[in-house]
C-alpha cells in the first residue's frame, strides 16, 4: 500500500499537465521554447476516459509543436508493458480510475531512467514491475477475482499460486493494450548530429571505434610476442601463454565490435527513414509532379542506398586509418624507416587519386542508370498508351540507345574500379618490396628490422585494402546523397507551430438539425473562410493562376463552385486547404491567419478530397484508408462510425463482400476498389476528418446518378460547412 501511496506522490494533477510537459522537456534536453505561452488543458470528458485521452492526445500534439518537439501515442501491450518501461522515456503516463470511478485523472512524468518527475521536481526511482502493476491495476482488477476462484477450485499450492494468477492474467489479458501513453522525442527536422546523439548511435560509433582501435593494439603485442621469441629463439611456456592470452582477449572485442556495428546499422538508419519520410511527406507538390513517378522511384533506391553506404563507408575509412597508422608506426620501427613511410605516404596520395577518377566515372554512370529507371517507370505507367499510339518498329529504339549509352558508362566504370582494387590489394606490396630494396641489397638491416618491416607491409596491406573499399563507399554516399539531398533538405524544414490553441470537436454523427445555420433570423453565423484579394503564381510562371479573389463562406452554408477547365479551381482549393501558400493576400480561417494556426491546425479544420488523380488508396486495411485522417489505430467507436457512413454512402454491399470486412487489405496489392468506390472512400475520408470546413474538388464526378445522390445527401448531412468544386 505503501508503494501506491509513494506513486500517487509523483501523479500530476491534471490542471498542472502544462508544467509537467514543460519540466519533463527541459529535463530530457528538448530545448522548449515558447513554454511561457500555454493553455490550460481540457477538462475532464463526460464521456469517460476514452474522449480524455483523445482529447488530452492532440492537446499534447499541439502543444509540443509549437515548443519545438514531438509527442508520439503509445499503445503498449500488457504482456510488454514491465519490459517497455525500463526502456521509455520520457514520457507523460494517463491514470484514470486509480482509486475508484470518481477519482479525477491524473499523469505520471517518467524522465527516461526509470525514475518518475513529480510534481515538486524532485526524482524517484520506482522499479519498472511495480510501475506497470500500478499502471495495469484498471485492467487487471475485473479478472483477478476470477483467477483467484480459479486457483481455489483447482487447489494450487499457496508457493505457486502468485505465479500461477499472474499466468492466467497474462493469458487473459494477452490482447489488450495500454493506451494513454505519450512519448515525448526530438523532432526529425532537428539536426542529424542532435538525433544521433539522443539515439545513442554516437556512443554506439565510439564504443565500435574504440574496440577496433584495442584489437590492433592487442594484435601488435601478440605479433612483437611471438616475434620477439622466434627471433631470439626462444619457446618457453610463459611467452606462448601470454600470446595465447592476447588471442584469445581479442575474441570478445570481436564479437563487441560486431554487436555495436550491428547497433549503429539500427540507429542510423533510424534517424535517416525519420528524416527522410518526414522530407517526403513536406515534399512540394509542384516539386513531386516536375520530377515524375520515375525520378522520385529512383530516389527510392539511392535512400535505400543512403542507409547502408553511410555505415559501411564510416567503418571501412575509420579502420583504414586505424590500420595505415598502425602500419606506418611499425614501419617506422624496421628497416629504411623513412623511405617506407614516404612510400606509405605517396601510395595513399595515389590511391585517392584513383578515387576521384572512380568518383567522375561513377557520377556519369548514376546519371545514365537514373535515367534509365526514370524512362522504364514512365514507360510501365503508358504501356497501353504505347501499344496503341506507337508503331511496334519505334518500340524499342529509345531503349536500345540509352541500353547502349549504359554499357559504356558501365564498362569506364568497371575499369576504373578494377584499377583501384588492384593497386589496393597488389600495388602497395610490389612498392613495398621495391622500398626494402637498398636495405635487403646492402645487407645493413638486422633479421629484426626486416622481419618488422615485412609485418608492417602486411598490416598496411589490409590498411589499402580497407581505404580502397572506404574511398568507393564514401564517393557512392556522395552520389547517393545528392539524389537524395532534396528528402534530406525537405526532412529539415520544420512546420509552422501554432500560436495559440483551441479546442476542436470531432465529427460525430448527427442529423441536419445539429448542423450550423447560415441564418438564424437576424443573426448571421460566423465566418468560416475569408479571403481578400488572393493571388497565387505557380513557381517559373509570368502569369498568376489566381488573382484578386475574393470569397466569404459562413458555417452550414453549402456553396458550389463551377469555371472551365484550367480557370484556377483546384488550385484555389488547395490554398484553402493549406496545400499551398498565397502569393498575396489575406487569407483568415475562423477570423485568424495561417501563421496563427500553424499548419497543422489549419489542416485539422479544413478537409479536403484533391480530384481524383492526386487522391490515393494506400495498400493497407479498409479501415486505415477510411480513418488515416482521423485517429490510428482507431478507436472501436471510430470503426462504427466508418462502418455507419459507409453505409450511407452505398458502400455497404462493398463491405459484405470483403472477406475481412473493414480489415480487408485495399490497393494495388489489395482487393480492388472501382472508380466509384473510390471516390465514396475519398468522400468518407473527409468527411471522418471532423473538419470544420469540407472541400470536395470533383468528387463526384465518376458516380452514377443514384450514388451521386447518396453522396449529397451524406456530404449534406455531415459537412458543418461544405465548398464542392465541379465542371459546368
Amino acid at each position: 500500500m505503501s508503494g501506491s501511496l509513494d506513486l500517487r506522490a509523483s501523479c500530476w494533477p491534471l490542471e498542472r499537465l502544462d508544467d509537467a510537459l514543460v519540466a519533463l522537456a527541459e529535463r530530457a534536453g528538448l530545448e522548449p521554447s515558447g513554454a511561457s505561452s500555454s493553455m490550460p488543458p481540457p477538462p475532464p470528458h463526460p464521456d469517460g476516459p476514452e474522449r480524455l485521452r483523445d482529447e488530452l492526445g492532440r492537446w499534447l500534439d499541439l502543444r509540443a509543436s509549437a515548443m519545438g518537439f514531438e509527442i508520439e501515442a503509445l499503445r503498449v501491450p500488457l504482456g510488454a508493458l514491465e519490459s517497455s518501461l525500463r526502456r521509455l522515456g520520457p514520457a507523460l503516463l494517463l491514470i484514470t480510475d486509480a482509486d475508484g470511478e470518481d477519482a479525477p485523472p491524473r499523469l505520471l512524468a517518467l524522465d527516461g531512467r526509470g525514475r518518475l518527475l513529480g510534481p515538486d521536481l524532485r526524482r524517484r526511482k520506482v522499479p519498472a514491475a511495480r510501475l506497470a502493476a500500478f499502471l495495469s491495476e484498471r485492467l487487471v482488477a475485473p479478472v483477478r477475482d476470477d483467477c483467484e476462484r480459479l486457483l481455489d477450485t483447482a487447489m494450487v499450492p499457496p508457493r505457486r499460486r502468485a505465479a500461477a494468477r499472474d499466468a492466467l492474467i497474462r493469458r487473459r489479458l494477452g490482447g489488450r493494450s495500454l493506451r494513454g501513453i505519450w512519448q515525448l522525442r526530438r523532432p526529425p527536422h532537428a539536426g542529424l548530429g542532435r538525433l544521433l546523439v539522443e539515439d545513442g548511435a554516437l556512443r554506439s560509433a565510439g564504443l565500435l571505434l574504440g574496440a577496433n582501435a584495442l584489437r590492433y593494439v592487442l594484435l601488435l603485442a601478440a605479433w612483437w610476442l611471438i616475434g620477439r621469441s622466434v627471433l631470439e629463439g626462444r619457446s618457453d611456456l610463459g611467452w606462448l601463454s601470454a600470446w595465447a592470452l592476447l588471442l584469445v582477449t581479442m575474441v570478445p572485442l570481436q564479437a563487441l565490435q560486431s554487436w555495436h556495428n550491428g547497433l549503429l546499422a539500427l540507429r542510423l538508419g533510424s534517424v535517416l527513414k525519420r528524416r527522410m519520410l518526414a522530407g517526403a511527406l513536406s515534399l512540394d507538390p509542384d516539386e513531386l509532379r516536375e520530377r515524375g513517378v520515375g525520378r522520385m522511384l529512383a530516389m527510392v533506391i539511392e535512400a535505400e542506398a543512403v542507409e547502408g553506404l553511410a555505415l559501411s563507408s564510416g567503418l571501412y575509412a575509420a579502420t583504414a586509418f586505424v590500420d595505415l597508422g598502425a602500419a606506418a608506426w611499425v614501419l617506422s620501427k624496421g628497416a629504411g624507416p623513412w623511405v617506407m613511410v614516404a612510400f606509405l605516404l605517396a601510395c595513399v596520395v595515389f590511391l585517392v587519386l584513383l578515387g576521384v577518377r572512380y568518383a567522375l566515372v561513377r557520377r556519369a554512370w548514376t546519371r545514365e542508370r537514373l535515367a534509365m529507371t526514370h524512362a522504364l517507370v514512365e514507360r510501365m505507367v503508358g504501356h497501353t498508351t504505347r501499344l496503341a499510339q506507337e508503331a511496334p518498329s519505334s518500340w524499342h529504339v529509345r531503349e536500345d540507345a540509352s541500353t547502349a549509352a549504359y554499357l559504356g558508362r558501365s564498362r569506364a566504370l568497371d575499369r576504373s574500379s578494377v584499377a583501384l582494387d588492384v593497386f589496393a590489394r597488389r600495388g602497395w606490396m610490389l612498392v613495398g618490396v621495391l622500398g626494402l630494396w637498398p636495405a635487403l641489397v646492402g645487407g645493413q638491416a638486422s633479421t629484426a628490422a626486416l622481419a618488422v618491416t615485412f609485418g608492417g607491409l602486411l598490416l598496411a596491406r589490409g590498411g589499402f585494402s580497407n581505404l580502397a573499399a572506404g574511398v568507393t563507399d564514401v564517393i557512392d554516399l556522395s552520389i547517393a546523397w545528392r539524389e537524395v539531398g532534396p528528402l534530406i533538405r525537405a526532412g529539415a524544414r520544420r512546420p509552422v507551430p501554432p500560436r495559440f490553441l483551441r479546442p476542436r470537436h470531432g465529427f460525430e454523427p448527427a442529423g441536419p438539425e445539429a448542423r450550423p445555420e447560415a441564418e438564424t433570423g437576424t443573426e448571421r453565423a460566423p465566418t468560416v473562410i475569408e479571403v481578400r484579394d488572393l493571388s497565387y503564381r505557380y513557381a517559373g510562371r509570368e502569369r498568376p493562376a489566381l488573382r484578386g479573389v475574393d470569397f466569404e463562406l459562413r458555417g452550414g452554408e453549402r456553396l458550389l463552385l463551377e469555371g472551365p477547365s484550367g480557370g484556377g479551381k483546384s488550385t484555389f482549393a488547395a490554398v484553402l486547404a493549406g496545400l499551398r501558400r498565397p502569393s498575396a493576400g489575406l487569407l483568415l480561417l475562423s477570423g485568424l491567419d495561417a501563421p496563427t494556426h500553424g499548419e497543422q491546425g489549419w489542416r485539422e479544420r479544413v478537409a479536403a478530397a484533391p480530384q481524383f488523380h492526386l487522391n490515393h488508396i494506400l495498400t493497407n486495411t479498409f479501415a486505415f484508408n477510411l480513418l488515416m485522417g482521423r485517429r490510428w489505430p482507431p478507436t472501436q467507436a471510430d470503426l462504427q462510425l466508418a462502418e455507419q457512413l459507409c453505409g450511407e454512402l452505398g458502400l455497404g454491399p462493398l463491405l459484405e463482400r470483403m472477406p475481412a470486412g473493414m480489415q480487408q487489405n485495399v490497393g494495388e496489392t489489395g482487393w480492388q476498389l472501382s472508380h466509384g468506390e473510390r471516390s465514396r472512400v475519398f468522400l468518407a475520408r473527409a468527411l471522418l476528418q471532423g473538419a470544420e470546413l469540407v472541400i470536395l474538388d470533383e468528387s463526384f464526378a465518376a458516380l452514377d446518378p443514384d450514388n451521386q445522390a447518396l453522396a449529397l445527401r451524406c456530404a449534406f448531412e455531415h459537412a458543418p460547412t461544405l465548398l464542392v468544386i465541379a465542371h459546368p
